[in-house]
């Protein structure tokens, strides 16, 4: 039976467990509940092949960072996708038969990691290269925005599923993958694990969401996982302003190592020097830019879709209270959060519409500095889109309906 990079390791009585004295909630104190429902596909990060062109056996680094990536998107509207090549090789996997979920964890919990674009899947072209030896920069620089937070993992009891997804997605031991005919995966009889996926909800029968590193990387899946386990995280720093300042330098470090460069600081410059003129910063994660220009970003999308007749047309989600208007708005706010600058570099999407590079921009002849300086066009040929089937080429979407059923866009009116 083949395994997908899965490494069981025996529970011992130093383990955190749900709902036991020894638990994340009685270590974090003031762990609350996030999600009443216990389902997070509101915030699932994007898509990240495990094997590429090559099979790396990283499914409990991919596994375990899908599940702290949307904790961290639910929690602190951060949009940041984690390197899962650099938790790989850090954590001891072995490239031939995987890594246990627990030396995972206590990797992320002691070192953290570097953002994808910094350590990137795509840039090794082969299983050696995947797992070469990573830059001391790199690992100075994981820790220090590692500082930032605690993070903690624990086990949870098949029979505490439920309960468990209101604090966190999990990520558990399944079969990969046989398919039955009604669409859904399971563990056939006789079959052990050997697969780490993420869990980001489970519906009234049992069976889980799944959150995978295969395509289709929705799945369902029926089936009770031998090991499960639960995420805290939770920022500690205090005072902003200093750590900021520490994260910054450690940045410049790096990018000065890559250069080849010696990293300046402002005692250095010499005073003669003329200061070079700032760049415009502006925040590109998900739900950056600020509240004030996201509402007027609302408004400009309500006003095209109006424009549009878009609320002329009954909802494909809830067509019964709704009109396509609705879906339109809940889709760009699960893509973008109305942000005019959003970027997401590891699938090059661009604007408030997130066009893809690849797609949208080729299509209608659009520069990436145009789909974010431009949003009016770029809500236009949305809108436009909508009325067709097109409106499924956003991920977003899919989850629109429960942004609609949470009243989500309430914020932005």
């Amino acid at each position: 039976m083949k395994n997908y990079g899965l490494i069981i390791e025996p529970q011992v009585p130093e383990d955190f467990v749900f709902g036991s004295d020894n638990s994340l909630s009685n270590k974090f104190r003031g762990r609350e509940v996030l999600e009443p429902e216990g389902n997070w596909g509101n915030y699932l990060p994007i898509n990240e092949k495990q094997a590429p062109s090559f099979e790396t056996n990283a499914c409990v680094s991919f596994g375990t960072l899908n599940a702290i990536e949307i904790l961290k998107k639910r929690q602190y509207l951060n949009d940041d996708n984690l390197s899962d090549r650099f938790v790989a090789k850090l954590s001891g996997t072995d490239p031939r038969i995987g890594n246990t979920p627990k030396k995972v964890g206590d990797t992320i919990r002691k070192n953290w990691s570097v953002f994808e674009n910094e350590y990137a899947t795509s840039d090794a072209t082969n299983v050696d290269e995947f797992y070469i030896e990573i830059p001391n920069s790199l690992k100075t620089l994981a820790i220090g925005r590692g500082a930032e937070y605690e993070f903690g993992y624990e086990i949870v009891n098949p029979n505490e599923v439920r309960e468990a997804l209101k604090y966190s997605p999990l990520a558990g031991a399944i079969h990969a993958w046989v398919k039955g005919e009604d669409g859904i995966y399971y563990k056939p009889q006789g079959a052990t694990e050997n697969h780490w996926v993420c869990i980001w909800g489970i519906q009234p029968n049992g069976n889980y969401l799944i959150l995978d590193t295969y395509y289709p990387f929705i799945k369902e899946y029926r089936g009770t996982p031998s090991i499960i386990f639960g995420y805290h995280l939770n920022r500690q720093v205090v005072n902003d302003s200093p750590f900021k300042t520490f994260l910054k330098q450690l940045e410049e470090i790096f990018a000065s190592l890559v250069n080849g460069e010696v990293p300046r600081y402002p005692d250095d410059v010499p005073h003669e020097t003329a200061e070079a003129p700032k760049p415009v910063i502006r925040d590109n994660g998900w739900r950056g830019s600020g509240i004030a220009h996201r509402k007027e970003m609302y408004k400009l999308a309500l006003e095209i879709g109006m424009a549009e007749g878009l609320n002329s047309y009954k909802s494909k989600l809830l067509p019964d209270t709704h009109t396509l208007l609705d879906d339109y708005l809940a889709t760009i706010e699960g893509e973008s959060g109305f942000n005019q600058w959003c970027i997401n570099f590891q699938s090059k999407d661009y604007g408030i519409a997130q066009f893809s590079a690849r797609y949208y921009l080729k299509e209608y002849k659009m520069t990436e500095d145009e789909a974010l300086q431009n949003p009016r066009k770029c809500l236009e040929i949305m809108a436009k889109n909508f009325k067709s089937k097109r409106r499924e080429n956003w991920i977003a979407f899919q989850y629109a309906k429960k942004r609609l059923l949470d009243k989500t866009l309430s914020i932005y009116a």
